[in-house]
């Protein structure tokens, strides 16, 4: 199953996601059999702050994937305000999806 994963960060989180980058992207690279996709989301300038992050996780159920979710550097060091996991499924079966 994929699901949809909505990140919400705290208010001044930019320290801890500092602090937790490098752990944060191995701890990613040592799971790229589930996370089909993931990246920051920041309002206006690319440059400018996350604000939290959208992901694409594949996972066996819902259980699974919150069981994942939880392993993620920032998840344990409480750079996550908020996290909203929704199975997702391609509305368009013959569109080809780039990421």
């Amino acid at each position: 199953m994929l699901f949809a994963v909505r990140f919400h960060d705290i208010a001044d989180g930019l320290p801890i996601r500092n602090a937790h980058m490098d752990a944060h992207m191995a701890w990613l690279g040592a799971n790229d059999d589930a996370i089909v996709a993931a990246g920051p989301l920041r309002v206006g300038d690319p440059d400018s702050t996350p604000v939290g992050a959208l992901w694409l996780v594949r996972a066996k159920d819902f259980a699974s994937a919150e069981a994942l979710l939880a392993g993620d550097p920032f998840m344990k060091n409480g750079l996550r305000a908020k996290t909203e996991i929704y199975h997702w499924a391609k509305g368009y079966p013959s569109y080809t999806v780039e990421i």
